[in-house]
């Protein structure tokens, strides 16, 4: 049995708003299995930054970079794990579904405020254990697991 202490989680969160970045982090910080290396509103400006940070887990809001930023070449080689949030419309409905289609970890509905932020538990679950944050009642889970029945044999 190891004595040392498990490597905390490399999180950047990646929000196009600082209030709500820094909300995110700070709620995150309560948990010490958890280190935010970074925040950034802007991913094509501090594309570097992330480079270096190297997180394990990027928290990602669809409006900062969106999947075209996550899902490209421009993110240092490796295994990172995303949670993806959208805003509760069709549009975030399918950016969500687009998300776990590129293998987002979890999805979550978009904060409306900073303070909504406090009642996150699960984000920093699924942050901190990689435990899947896919609401069941989600059209984008529901969309995703039809289809997923469909390939399987399981209609």
């Amino acid at each position: 049995m190891s004595t040392e202490p498990e490597s905390p989680v490399r999180t950047f969160v990646l929000v196009p708003e600082a209030d709500l970045g820094h909300a995110i982090s700070k709620k995150l910080r309560e948990d010490p299995r958890v280190q935010v290396c970074g925040v950034s509103t802007d991913p094509e400006k501090d594309m570097f930054r992330i480079w270096e940070a190297n997180p394990d887990v990027i928290v990602a809001d669809f409006k900062a970079g969106g999947l075209d930023f996550l899902y490209s070449d421009r993110l240092p080689p490796g295994d990172h794990k995303v949670v993806f949030f959208a805003p509760r419309s069709e549009a975030g409905c399918e950016a969500c579904y687009e998300a776990l289609v590129h293998g987002a970890q979890g999805i979550m509905c978009r904060p409306e405020s900073d303070s909504e932020i406090t009642h996150c538990d699960e984000l920093v679950q699924s942050v901190r254990d990689g435990t899947h944050m896919r609401p069941h009642d989600c059209p984008a889970v529901l969309r995703l697991q039809a289809e997923e029945d469909v390939a399987n044999g399981n209609d």
